[in-house]
């Protein structure tokens, strides 16, 4: 017996006697292609690992699913960073527009303004965007108090979360849009270059320094405060990786000697195939609702957008098949059968529940329109739930242990952030443990949470910039005038 079955067995064990049924038992035969084996998850890791080696070179980089785009980031945080810059974080609906402030010993300290980017942006031009994104930027700053000196000319770091592929530091080709966005003319363009000409159309004098998405924000927010920090993940809407690797290493980019962050865009893991051996016809399902049929097949596995939509998927399967509230409610009046009913969020509260109590489970069905849930039912939901958790979080832990030993540094901190990994009472504890199975005794690692990667790294990239050039100091004088 896999160790998967005995995890379901060993719930159901806190379950009361009548929920005990034949219905479960084919609730366990139905929902079978969900679970991962030991054996399973390590053939995961090895795919994994091989698809980051072929991202690397030259002549396989066509041919693999993980593009690993080099970022140019070729030294990390000292800690000793002093400096007031500016950052841009667009990685999906949400815009902010920060001030940092970093001294060295204190924590950085923000100021921010946050906006919705309209759908409408979302859909259109890329000169309505960015002329968008350069609006909410001189409002930012001609709120805050006393302006910013005429003659300052602050550096700015840029978290753009989508796949791009890097030529400088703050030159990035967007590679292709994802998260809904459609702008056009932006695909196969330099963003930097795109968000600078906004700025300087808006009339503000500032430096687009460097470009990054999230997740080497993630790293080089946590690499601030901890130095052994060597790879930074995303797991919110959507998931993403980067590590450090040598040089010598990279084909894709000049140099051979030093280490550069390589952002590994892993979440489109699975369009060649790699992913055919657990995937299942509900994620086939799901796949074909999405805009990008075909495209992020691991981000479709893992990332909040889509995990409640997945299970939705599922319950709805379970009802037409009579496993789930039988008799209750006709199939065509069933609330779950309108797309987005059940979230991500549900998912989080249903796993809160201790083992065997349905608390917070009943109160998700009593969301959903279901205000009378047998123990059948919610032990139901709750199955299904861990069924996509786990085959997320095991996901999860073959693509770090794949970094891990793509790297083999035996001591390395994970900087993580995301709403996801943030959120859900368990998913920290599930893949730690995972990662440990993977790698053996002989590795150390931690996970330690970014607190706003998106901001305070990139300004951080943007201040370890400055002082190199000498420019910081001076802004800090203006600034404190």
């Amino acid at each position: 017996m896999e160790p998967q079955v005995e995890a379901i067995t060993n719930v159901s064990n806190l379950v009361s006697p009548s929920a005990k049924t034949e219905r479960m038992q084919l609730l366990n035969n139905i929902i079978a292609p969900l679970y991962i084996s030991n054996d399973l998850c390590c053939t995961l890791e090895r795919r994994i690992r091989m698809s980051v080696e072929w991202g690397l070179r030259l002549k396989n980089n066509p041919f693999t699913s993980i593009k690993c785009f080099p970022t140019y980031v070729k030294s990390l945080p000292t800690g000793k960073e002093e400096c007031e810059c500016l950052a841009i974080d667009l990685g999906g609906t949400n815009l902010r527009c920060i001030l940092v402030s970093l001294k060295q010993g204190r924590e950085p300290v923000l100021k921010e303004r946050k906006a919705v980017v309209p759908i409408s942006v979302q859909q259109g031009t890329g000169e309505d965007l960015f002329r968008f994104v350069a609006s909410e930027m001189k409002s930012f700053l001609d709120s805050l108090p006393g302006g910013l000196p005429n003659d300052s000319c602050l550096p700015l770091g840029f978290t753009f979360s989508f796949p791009c592929s890097q030529t400088a530091l703050a030159a990035a080709q967007l590679h292709h849009w994802t998260k809904g966005f459609k702008c056009s003319n932006v695909e196969g363009n330099d963003v930097g270059r795109l968000l600078s000409e906004a700025l300087s159309a808006a009339g503000l004098n500032i430096s687009v320094v460097a470009v990054l998405n999230d997740t080497t924000g993630a790293l080089m927010s946590c690499a601030f405060k901890d130095p052994s920090t060597r790879i930074g993940l995303i797991l919110g809407t959507g998931t993403n990786a980067c590590y450090v690797e040598r040089l010598d290493e990279v084909e894709t980019a000049d140099g051979s000697e030093g280490s550069m962050v390589i952002n590994t865009e892993w979440g489109a893991f699975g369009e060649k195939g790699e992913l055919d051996i657990i995937r299942t016809v509900w994620d086939a399902e799901l796949d074909n609702m999405t805009p990008n049929p075909g495209q992020q097949v691991l981000e479709k596995m893992v990332g909040g957008m889509y995990l409640g939509e997945l299970i939705r998927i599922i319950l709805v399967d379970l009802k037409t098949r009579g496993i789930l509230l039988v008799g209750a409610y006709p199939t065509q009046e069933f609330s779950l059968l309108q797309p987005g009913t059940f979230t991500t969020h549900h998912l989080c509260e249903v796993e809160s529940d201790p083992l065997g109590e349905f608390t917070r489970c009943r109160k998700v069905w009593g969301k959903l329109g279901i205000p009378d849930p047998t123990d059948e039912d919610c032990f139901v939901l709750r199955t299904v739930c861990e069924a996509v958790s786990r085959r997320c979080c095991l996901l999860l832990a073959a693509g770090l242990a794949a970094l891990l030993k793509k790297m083999d540094e035996k001591d390395v901190t994970i900087a993580v952030d995301g709403s996801l990994f943030r959120y859900h009472p368990h998913f920290g504890r599930k893949i730690e443990h995972r990662i440990q199975q993977l790698m053996g005794a002989g590795y150390k690692f931690r996970m330690l949470m970014s607190e706003d990667g998106s901001g305070k790294g990139a300004a951080i990239i943007a201040a370890a910039l400055s002082m190199e050039q000498g420019s910081c100091s001076a802004n800090s004088n203006q600034s404190s005038n």
